[in-house]
């Protein structure tokens, strides 16, 4: 009886210690520190405004997205979106998602780090999901309620053990007569150290697959 009393102490004290370090594979930033922007490469949307865009590249990463963004320019095509240091810039490119109130982004190469800025497009506080994907695998879920009127928000996250390959955003808030769309700027990531045929071919597989995802939701 004793032995098997140690036994279910030491599996409780072992699952127990083992949760922290669950938890710690999924670190967040709350704001964009300095660390995190000098460890990071910038992938901006480029000008000029109002260009159809289904894919970016650069710095050896390519991002694609399920559907079509504009791109946007503040304060001459969105009208607002923040200040430091919620944010990095008051006055950055924007993807914005056209009336779609969820985006998926594919990453070409998997990243350990990987983050973007986020504001509605309404001039209202709107719920909003960010869910990290390592292949099929959900990884971690940033939920934040930034504003439309000056009120972009960060997500970004890091993980150690599963590098990133897909992010899904969803414009939660429950809207009758508006629509539940929002840009997206400032992304940023670090790629992770390549593993062949495993993230390299899931990150190509996807990129390959948006283009017909983009077709069938035209469709549907």
């Amino acid at each position: 009886m004793f032995l098997n009393s140690r036994a279910l102490l030491l599996g409780a004290v072992l699952a127990f210690s083992t949760c922290p370090l669950m938890r710690a594979d999924f670190m967040t930033f709350a704001q964009p520190t300095a660390a995190y922007v000098n460890s990071t490469t910038l992938l901006d949307f480029p000008s000029p405004d109002h260009t159809l865009i289904g894919y970016l590249s650069g710095g050896g990463e390519i991002l694609a997205y399920d559907n079509l963004l504009e791109t946007r320019s503040v304060p001459a095509t969105w009208v607002s979106w923040g200040a430091p240091p919620a944010i990095e810039t008051a006055t950055p490119h924007v993807g914005y998602t056209q009336g779609n109130s969820e985006l998926t982004i594919f990453l070409g190469h998997a990243a350990t780090t990987f983050g973007f800025e986020l504001q509605p497009d309404n001039a209202a506080a709107e719920q909003t999901a960010a869910k990290f994907y390592s292949g099929s695998t959900l990884v971690g879920t940033i939920g934040l309620s930034p504003n439309g009127d000056s009120g972009a928000l960060l997500y970004a996250a890091s993980t150690t053990t599963n590098p990133f390959t897909s992010v899904v955003i969803n414009d939660l808030t429950n809207l009758i007569d508006s629509p539940k769309d929002f840009g997206i700027a400032r992304q940023r990531f670090i790629l992770a150290a390549p593993e062949p045929g495993t993230y390299a071919l899931s990150g190509l597989a996807l990129l390959l697959l948006a283009p017909f995802a983009r077709r069938l939701k035209k469709s549907a």
